[in-house]
Formats: C-alpha cells, structure tokens, sequence
C-alpha cells in the first residue's frame, strides 16, 4: 500500500496537528502513514463454548493473524467479544461473558490489564458489559444491567457510574455528549436513545414510535444515526421486521426523529459524509442489498452487488476507503454455520471486490489502528 499524507480532518483532530511554521516560513509538516492494521473481533460461539478473538490484518500485504491475542498472550479473550476501540497506543477489547474489558497494546498484542467491570461498577451494575466508545481520556464501557462506567484510560479507575436506560448497546461521543442505545433487548416498550451530557452527567431519553431496538449510533453532520434491528415475529421461522436507519434532530426539548432508509447494519464515514448500509433481514427469502446513502443529496445508490454469504457487519476505513463486509461461512445446510471460521470481503470506494480475507467465528465488529511519522 502507498504511503497516504494524513490530510483528513478526522485524523489529524485523532492525532492533533503537527502542522507548524516557524519564523523563516519552513515548510510544513507532514503527518505520513506507514501502516493500517485492521482487527476484526469474533465474538465466537457461547452455547458452543467457542472463545471470541481477534483477527489483525496488515492491510499492506493483507497478511491475518488469526487468534492474534491468544498467540501473544497464551489466554483466551473468553466468551461472546462484542466490541473494541482503538485509543492512543491502546486497543479496548469487551468480553461480555467475562465481565471484562481488556486493554491491550495495539502493536505488540501484549496484555496491559484485565478490567473487571463487576469490580469497577459492582455485581449489580457491571454485568455482561457490551459495547465501548472513548473521549477525553476515559473508555466508556455499557452493560446489560443499564449502566455506563467512565474508565480513566491512566488509572482505570472509575471514575463515574450512569443509569443509561434497557439493555444499552452501540455508543459513541460527540463534544460533551454521550449518546446510547438502549435497546430494551427487543421488547419495544423501554427502548430510546439515551444522551448523556457528560459535563453535568444528566440523561435525556429521546423516545420514538420509530426507536425499537436501537443497536448503534454514530454523529455525523447533520445529526445522529441509529441502525434499529426492529423486531422479531413470535413464530417461526422468527423473521426480522421493520429494520432501519433513522436520523435524530434537534435539541434536548425538541428532538425530531426520521427514517432514512431500511438496514440491518450501517458503516458511517463521517469524514466524507456516506453511510453504507446492508438490508439483509434475518428470515427473509429477499436477497440481501449492499448500497450507500449520501448525505449531502439524501440519496441512495448502490454500492456493490458482490456481496457474501451471511453479512454480520459492514465498516469503512475513510483513510484507505477501504469497505470491510464481514461473514459467516455457510454449513452444508445452505445456512450460517456457527462453528466454522467467517470472512471479510475488502471493497474500493466504487464498490469493486478487492480481496476475501479468512477470520474467525461470527466476525461482527471491526476497528482501525494507524502508525505514521512527521516529514
């Protein structure tokens, strides 16, 4: 892979700019890339005491180390790994069934610390903890028991516990505010998306006919999006219903809430402002559909037609523009096999098919890491 000058606003305010002039009008300097890890997170096989791992991928050579923690670490993850982030020189790693976050040195794969969040947040809030977002200095981390605990990234201490609402999933931060969804584990009846001002630690609900179960939610330009997985029919064969993305605007007293498309996953390039999405709802005999949503236009196209057998996540890297499609592998069924490795699919921003790379069981949450130097 060529080496890419970092000229995107998105990372230079990851990085901070190094961009100076002195008195004699010197050339500026330049942040360079060298090299793009990805890490694909395998949450594994719970019923089937198959651990979670993580795949790192050097997206140079493409080169994927499988099992990259256990192989440096000689441990497993444990069970049901939802969710990681990069932050500084660190990768965030949840491990729900454990009650545990893991924090890891994102080059060498060496093990910092194990964080107990029963221990940070007590048995009666930090069980089963799910996703994680970072800002600030803290590592945001939601559990099941409907709290978030502030981590401090130096100390990992905690440094503040917050009710947040039902079963909260996907987060992320935008300035002083922590967004949350809650997702009610698909009841439909307490599901919102909670926001969180983090200077005075107030929650607002925001509600909605539109809100069911939420599942994530990232800012972008003109709002917030929310990928709500809908609802589940109580026969079989149990077929997903009403899945979508909706935009939420406004300010806390006047919130408005639209639906922008049907989805089962979103990967949201803030940067350049797309949204690539995948509807594949689980129990339909409808071909899954692989499309972009441009929120400059509010339209949408197509973005690939070559999908892949079993779609669990969809992520863009808006660095290399690289779109990730991960995957189950199918069973001589015809169906998901969750006992055999899955894949990703590497696609350009056109949408063209680069490359299928092999990970582990059920991949469904992906993260970047960069190491770069100043000219």
């Amino acid at each position: 892979m060529k080496k890419h000058l970092l000229n995107f606003a998105m990372l230079m305010m990851a990085f901070v700019s190094f961009t100076s002039c002195d008195d004699n009008d010197s050339p500026s300097q330049k942040i360079v890339l060298d090299k793009v890890s990805a890490f694909v997170i395998n949450v594994g096989n719970h019923s089937s005491n198959i651990n979670g791992s993580i795949t790192a991928i050097d997206v140079a050579s493409w080169a994927a180390t499988p099992n990259a923690f256990k192989s440096v670490n000689g441990v497993e993850l444990g069970g049901t790994v939802n969710d990681a982030v990069v932050y500084g020189s660190k990768l965030y790693v949840v491990a729900t069934d454990e009650n545990t976050v893991w924090v890891v040195d994102k080059k060498s794969m060496k093990k910092i610390a194990q964080l107990s969040t029963t221990t940070l947040m007590g048995n009666d809030k930090g069980k089963q903890p799910r996703h994680l977002a970072v800002s600030g200095g803290y590592v945001f981390v939601d559990t099941y028991d409907g709290f978030v605990a502030q981590i401090d990234t130096t100390s990992y201490a905690c440094h503040k516990t917050i009710e947040v609402g039902s079963y909260p999933e996907g987060m992320c931060v935008n300035g002083n505010y922590l967004f949350v969804a809650n997702s009610d584990l698909a009841n439909q009846v307490n599901a919102s998306v909670a926001l969180v001002n983090l200077n005075t630690y107030e929650v607002t609900q925001i509600k909605s006919d539109l809100i069911k179960n939420p599942k994530s939610v990232v800012v972008m330009q003109d709002g917030a999006y929310v990928l709500d997985m809908g609802y589940y029919e109580t026969t079989a064969p149990y077929a997903q219903k009403d899945a979508h993305i909706v935009r939420i605007t406004g300010n806390i007293g006047s919130f408005g809430v639209e639906k922008v498309v049907d989805a089962t996953a979103m990967a949201c390039d803030v940067a350049n402002g797309f949204i690539y999405f995948i509807n594949a709802p689980y129990g339909s005999s409808t071909a899954a559909t692989y499309n972009v949503y441009n929120l400059a236009y509010r339209t949408t196209s197509t973005f690939t037609q070559t999908g892949v057998d079993s779609p669990t996540g969809i992520f863009v890297d808006p660095v290399t523009n690289y779109v990730y499609i991960t995957s189950m592998s199918l069973g001589e069924n015809g169906y998901a096999d969750y006992f055999k490795n899955g894949y990703m699919n590497v696609y350009n921003r056109s949408g063209e098919l680069q490359r299928k790379v092999d990970v582990g069981v059920d991949p469904e949450a992906m993260v970047f890491a960069y190491d770069y130097h100043i000219e």
